[in-house]
């Protein structure tokens, strides 16, 4: 129910931001008002390249400020699972450690785990020098990279991993348009919706 919830209050951002850049590109034409508040008017804007690139940069902008307040970014990697070695691996490669470098060569504190276990502990920091090539490098290097620039913060990670998400879904309705044209544009912006809403929450863990 509470994303549904979400969906509503996302199309009605989308309908509200949609009317005011028809407004404005209304007054920028020199239109009168008359003309602009029509549906015929609002349909004729989806003819415009220009118009449909920069409502889909508008939608990246209400995706991203819209679920990183909905996102419970806290600074820390979860001890366990799969981040024991995606994190660890991350960081250690931030501090030249390598690729694919599993374990604990730092102290503990510094790959910035969300608690103690002391049965994973344990091996974690036995573990320290030993290479994962189950786990592909593509996203240790990624958060190493992140970690590299920022220091190390999950949370930087995590609001980078929202960015990403929220330029894949923003743009659908253009990839849309290619394919079915004006159906297709409105297709993308609904599915966009529906993707980001049952799918921000991948943005809190790795």
């Amino acid at each position: 129910m509470q994303n549904v919830y979400l969906i509503i209050c996302l199309f009605l951002l989308f309908g509200a931001a949609f009317f005011l850049l028809g407004i404005v590109d209304g007054i920028y034409r020199k239109l009168k008002i008359t003309d602009i508040i029509t549906i015929k008017y609002y349909l004729s804007l989806l003819e415009s390249k220009k118009i449909r690139i920069l409502f889909c940069i508008i939608l990246l902008g209400l995706y991203f400020l819209f679920f990183i307040k909905k996102s419970d970014r806290i600074d820390t990697a979860f001890f366990g699972g799969d981040t024991i070695e995606y994190q660890s691996m991350g960081v250690n490669f931030a501090k030249g450690y390598g690729i694919h470098k599993y374990g604990g060569f730092l102290k503990f504190e510094e790959y910035k785990f969300d608690k103690i276990d002391s049965t994973l502990l344990t091996g974690f920091n036995s573990a320290a020098g030993k290479e994962r090539f189950l786990r592909t490098p593509a996203y240790p290097v990624f958060l190493g990279v992140i970690y590299k620039i920022f220091g190390v913060s999950p949370k930087i990670a995590k609001s980078i991993q929202l960015l990403m998400l929220s330029i894949i879904v923003a743009f659908l309705p253009l990839i849309g348009m290619y394919f079915w044209k004006h159906k297709g544009y409105v297709c993308g912006v609904i599915a966009g919706a529906i993707f980001i809403t049952y799918n921000f929450s991948l943005c809190k863990k790795y």
